[in-house]
């Protein structure tokens, strides 16, 4: 494993993060927790540090307080403020160190803050008062896709130790001025999203009949979940047999930004963790199969994140 400062925190972190997303009952289905902790295991003995998770993930918070028992020191936790909770952030603390079964979080994310927003519920005061109290180490800022470059300004000048963004090799916009920007400010960056839900792991085939029904696929609609299907097929190249796999060259374009601190795939099957640890060690992306993989997007109609 590598690791990486978390911007001008002093915290080193895994270049390859864990989303705990996966991990919850929300968005994916109920999950077999025993296979839950044994994912968390491996990824652990891999080196995988940081973990990213979030209240509205289901039961997310609570297996990882359950897999962290005993090791608490091995890991760095963030876990997430929704904007409807900016009023009540200490009482959601609580209720995620108990979920989580520490006295600490090393990174608390506000998600989608505006400076509005901030002022109105005295979040700064609030953060402020948490890590008086030791409950925080640092506070962070979870951008929104729509609103990332604003967000990325605010987050910098507002003193943010961290901020979260999408960043993946078919949405690139994070490296025109996010990335640089944080990158020179000393803020650290978690990249989520750098398989682009599942569409550069080579693994999405076709949309499902049940979405087709529904209308949509994900965040996208189907035109654009078809279109993404096709960039990936057109990605193949970027697959070295027994060497590389897609989703592992996916990975190494979200790592190499300099700001990059860390990405957090999803992940909830040992074989994934394996998978996506394994891009460190694998043959590293070329700039000629960057540009001709540029290319090869750029060709197909825009979508937007």
């Amino acid at each position: 494993m590598q690791y990486r400062s978390l911007g001008n925190t002093g915290v080193k972190v895994s270049a390859i993060g864990f989303g705990a997303l996966g991990m919850g009952s929300v968005f994916y289905g109920k999950k077999d927790r025993a296979e839950s902790l044994r994912t968390i295991d491996r990824a652990l003995d891999l080196g995988i540090n940081f973990f990213d998770t979030c209240p509205s993930y289901g039961d997310s918070e609570e297996i990882l307080g359950l897999a962290f028992k005993g090791r608490r020191d091995q890991v760095v936790i963030a876990t997430k403020i929704s904007t409807n909770g900016f009023s009540t952030i200490a009482e959601s603390v609580e209720h995620s160190l108990r979920r989580l079964q520490t006295d600490y979080l090393d990174l608390l994310q506000l998600r989608d803050p505006t400076p509005e927003k901030v002022a109105r519920h005295a979040v700064l005061e609030s953060l402020a008062a948490l890590k008086e109290q030791g409950k925080i180490r640092f506070g962070s800022v979870t951008v929104g896709d729509n609103q990332q470059a604003a967000q990325t300004r605010y987050a910098i000048e507002a003193g943010f130790a961290a901020v979260q963004l999408a960043y993946n090799l078919i949405f690139r916009a994070a490296a025109s001025e996010s990335l640089p920007r944080a990158g020179a400010a000393g803020t650290g960056v978690v990249v989520r999203g750098s398989l682009c839900k599942g569409f550069l792991t080579g693994r999405i085939q076709s949309v499902p009949e049940d979405a087709r029904k529904a209308g949509s696929f994900s965040q996208f609609t189907l035109a654009e979940a078809e279109t993404l299907i096709a960039i990936q097929r057109d990605l193949a190249f970027l697959h070295l047999p027994g060497k590389r796999t897609l989703a592992q060259a996916a990975v190494q374009f979200a790592l190499r930004p300099g700001a990059v601190s860390t990405v957090i795939p999803s992940m909830d099957q040992v074989a994934e963790v394996e998978e996506i640890a394994g891009a460190l060690e694998a043959p590293q992306l070329t700039e000629a199969e960057i540009a001709r993989a540029i290319e090869v997007i750029e060709n197909h109609p825009a979508v937007e994140y």
